[in-house]
């Protein structure tokens, strides 16, 4: 039996692929999850699939804060693009410059108003302000987070590996490493498969 050896993708392919589920997310998501009082408020993208402000109110209210929203996409795409652009990452097949990441990170603080808040480098100070977070609702210095506590350590028992006390959910198995090809593109058991054959 032939062993069909695929070409790895180019690294603009993967960029562009990045880019395209992005653009995806984009647009299904609503840019950030709030509770509406009337139908009139719902985005246009949503109205054709209802009008009914409690329907869109259990999908897409404030319950739903802490998922994925639009400006967590932006803010990915932000991130994306300054690493594509950066000379750690530069390939002949590469087309992402500085300003394609100047302009992915534009569209984060465009809709931030255009600046960073002022007290954004100490806000965590603030105690009376963390506390009064309400709804998963985040400072504007946090696009994206998860309620811990400050002595939370589950992150840390989850992924560090079992000879560390963790959980090691992250350990790579030997089935995951198998599964990935050799620098030549064949499959780790290549040279067994083909002693096989002789």
């Amino acid at each position: 039996m032939p062993i069909l050896i695929c070409p790895r993708a180019t690294f603009e392919a993967c960029i562009q692929q990045i880019y395209d589920d992005l653009d995806k997310a984009d647009a299904l998501l609503p840019m950030e999850y709030y509770t509406l009082t009337s139908a009139d408020q719902i985005p246009d993208k949503y109205r054709s699939i209802t009008t009914d402000v409690g329907l869109y109110n259990r999908a897409m209210g404030v319950d739903a804060r802490q998922l994925c929203n639009g400006l967590i996409v932006k803010a990915i795409r932000s991130k994306v693009t300054l690493l594509a652009a950066s000379p750690a990452f530069q390939d002949p097949s590469n087309t992402t410059t500085w300003a394609d990441a100047a302009d992915a990170a534009a569209q984060v603080l465009d809709y931030a108003g255009g600046k960073l808040a002022e007290n954004g480098h100490f806000y965590y100070t603030d105690i009376a302000a963390i506390d009064g977070l309400s709804e998963g609702s985040n400072p504007d210095e946090i696009i994206w987070r998860h309620n811990l506590s400050a002595t939370n350590s589950s992150q840390e028992e989850q992924n560090f590996p079992p000879t560390l006390f963790g959980n090691g959910r992250m350990n790579p198995t030997q089935n995951l490493v198998d599964a990935f090809p050799m620098a030549n593109g064949y499959p780790i058991d290549y040279a067994d498969q083909a002693k096989k054959r002789i």
